[in-house]
């Protein structure tokens, strides 16, 4: 199914994929000479920072990419025109392009991990953020919160393809992120259970059990029950190395908490964890959740979908509209007449009424 564009379509509708998005994906479908991408990959590793994953699923003999902003610079793409973006930025459109582009190569089963930004989603930055399970959308108006907002739809918008493919995938955060709770997330995973008749599976565990300084609480989300096996329990629980978090007075009086400088690097995967994550890496693909059964026979082709799917202001914090201008050009896109008649030549700027209301 994953080669298969009218089925990627139609699972991105059942799933609640914004057609902004679903444009996206035919426009990479059709364009050439983006990337040369011979081979499928089995893992993929967003926000990856050292790679432990990516570099543990190697040592086992996966076909691995990572992608992370430390890994990129502004460059020049010669296909897309002469506009510049960083390849390796999901906020920039050849970044998120790039990642849409290696999904739709993954292989059978293939393992997407998404470890997304959480700084302004943790309990620590509540005070800035405003973020809380009431209010997870947080306050927009700090740059801190909009970017990650726009992280976390266009990971929403990754999540839903990964799916469509009959891929397997997993987001990683903080045990205290409101993720969880974000509306766009909660309405995936709403989504999720109302198609397959089960919850996305959540597992916790403490990162101290695979020799990080602190003992960090994780948590993560899945489409494969196999996610479970990172719980290996609190037993002989390694005494934390450092604090990452000091206690300080504001002008008030009043007793508050920030990071340590320590707090960073406590994004680092332990290589240990990366092992772990590999020696799962088959259950995950034999226990996910996958649209092969789900398919109708006889489903609508990729144009019929599109012309039957409505236009919304979901995911307006993603930005969409940006990345398809930017490849809508591209000097190698090969659209067949059926889509040549349909598809637009640019989107509008999408704008939620509670977006309206903090301008």
């Amino acid at each position: 199914m994953h080669r298969d564009l009218d089925g990627i379509l139609w699972a991105l509708r059942a799933l609640g994929a914004p057609k902004d998005f679903m444009w996206l994906v035919v426009l990479v479908w059709f364009t050439e000479g983006l990337y040369d991408l011979q081979k499928e990959f089995q893992f993929l590793e967003f926000y990856a920072g050292r790679a432990n994953l990516t570099k543990a699923m190697r040592k086992a003999g996966n076909r691995s990419a990572r992608f992370d902003i430390l890994y990129g610079k502004t460059s020049k793409n010669k296909n897309l025109g002469s506009t510049s973006s960083d390849w390796m930025d999901l906020l920039q459109p050849s970044g998120f392009l790039l990642a849409t582009l290696f999904i739709l190569k993954g292989g059978p089963g293939f393992v997407a991990w998404f470890g997304i930004k959480c700084s302004s989603l943790v309990a620590v930055n509540k005070g800035t953020s405003g973020r809380s399970p009431c209010f997870a959308v947080g306050h927009v108006q700090y740059p801190s919160v909009s970017t990650t907002n726009a992280l976390i739809e266009r990971t929403l918008c990754l999540m839903m393809l990964v799916q469509a493919c009959c891929g397997t995938w997993v987001v990683e955060q903080p045990g205290t992120s409101v993720l969880q709770f974000y509306p766009l997330w909660v309405r995936m995973m709403t989504y999720f259970l109302n198609l397959f008749g089960t919850p996305v599976h959540r597992v916790t565990w403490w990162m101290s059990r695979y020799g990080a300084a602190s003992a960090k609480r994780q948590v993560a989300y899945s489409n494969a029950s196999g996610i479970r096996k990172l719980d290996i329990g609190w037993k002989r629980l390694n005494r934390p190395k450092i604090k990452t978090t000091v206690a300080y007075v504001n002008r008030e009086g009043k007793k508050c908490w920030k990071g340590s400088k320590f707090l960073k690097q406590t994004e680092i995967y332990p290589e240990p964890f990366g092992e772990a994550v590999a020696r799962i890496n088959d259950d995950l693909k034999r226990t996910r959740a996958c649209f092969l059964n789900l398919l109708p026979v006889g489903y609508p082709t990729g144009p019929q979908t599109m012309q039957t799917t409505p236009d919304t202001s979901d995911f307006s914090q993603a930005r969409l509209a940006e990345c398809f201008k930017y490849i809508r050009g591209a000097k190698t896109l090969n659209l067949p007449p059926a889509w040549k008649e349909i598809i637009p030549s640019f989107l509008p700027e999408r704008q939620n009424s509670w977006e309206e209301s903090t301008n």
